[in-house]
């Protein structure tokens, strides 16, 4: 996915705000579920969708109940390029886009790898693809539980390197999160290694003194909530990387 989507809103309740997207589709919309989420009465849930392709970038109205509109003109869906405004409600956005290629987009991510431990196979594929092509990370490395995760660490830290950040789920097979966060410090101090990994638990972890004693002792460490019941994997995975690009870990 070659483009850098950059919208500036100009006018509206969220008038000054800037954000930045690197997925092939950008939902817009008062919808939790929305990527880009505006806070405007005239704008529908699921307002419009804008596409980037490999060769252009597309907005498209979901028919939404007032309409959008493309540089003052009624749309339906068309072609957009930097410099065009769309107007929704009472908001308008401007575009921005910025061609990325395979150089400048490794060198933009924010963490050159990430280790992901547990959740099943299907999450931690699609918590991979979602992580790089957000460019939060260049490359990603799934195991499926605690023990893998430390084996391949040791094998890094031999060879003088290691992830720039771990996220781990809580309930794993052989070797829980917690144990795994607190033998990945215990092995990065035999190794005397000069800084230590940001580990992020993504789960829903028992509401103890003994958890959040873990998060302090394995600092740099976060806990970013997954709600079991309430919300779908993939729902909750693109709030977490959301929240990365905002604020990383460490």
């Amino acid at each position: 996915m070659p483009w850098k989507l950059i919208i500036n809103i100009t006018d509206g309740s969220h008038r000054g705000e800037q954000f930045e997207f690197y997925k092939d589709s950008v939902l817009v919309g008062r919808s939790k579920r929305a990527d880009l989420i505006l806070n405007d009465t005239a704008v529908s849930a699921e307002h419009l969708r804008i596409l980037m392709k490999e060769d252009a970038v597309e907005v498209e109205d979901l028919g939404s109940k007032n309409g959008s509109f493309l540089n003052q003109q009624p749309l339906d869906r068309a072609s957009i390029t930097t410099g065009d405004r769309i107007q929704l409600g009472k908001s308008e956005l401007e575009i921005k886009l910025e061609l990325i290629t395979e150089r400048n987009r490794l060198s933009s991510a924010i963490y050159s790898s990430v280790m992901i431990t547990g959740f099943n196979e299907q999450q931690r594929d699609y918590f991979s693809e979602t992580l790089v092509s957000s460019l939060v990370a260049s490359r990603v490395f799934g195991f499926g539980n605690g023990e893998e995760l430390l084996v391949e660490a040791v094998r890094w830290f031999e060879e003088m390197r290691g992830p720039d950040l771990v996220i781990l789920d809580f309930k794993m097979p052989v070797i829980n999160g917690i144990n795994t966060a607190i033998s990945l410090r215990a092995y990065e101090r035999a190794y005397k290694r000069d800084s230590l990994i940001p580990v992020l638990f993504f789960c829903d972890p028992p509401d103890s003194d003994s958890f959040r004693k873990v998060l302090t002792f394995c600092s740099p460490a976060m806990l970013f909530p997954r709600q079991l019941e309430s919300t779908d994997f993939e729902s909750q995975a693109q709030l977490l990387i959301k929240n990365l690009r905002r604020s990383p870990v460490g």
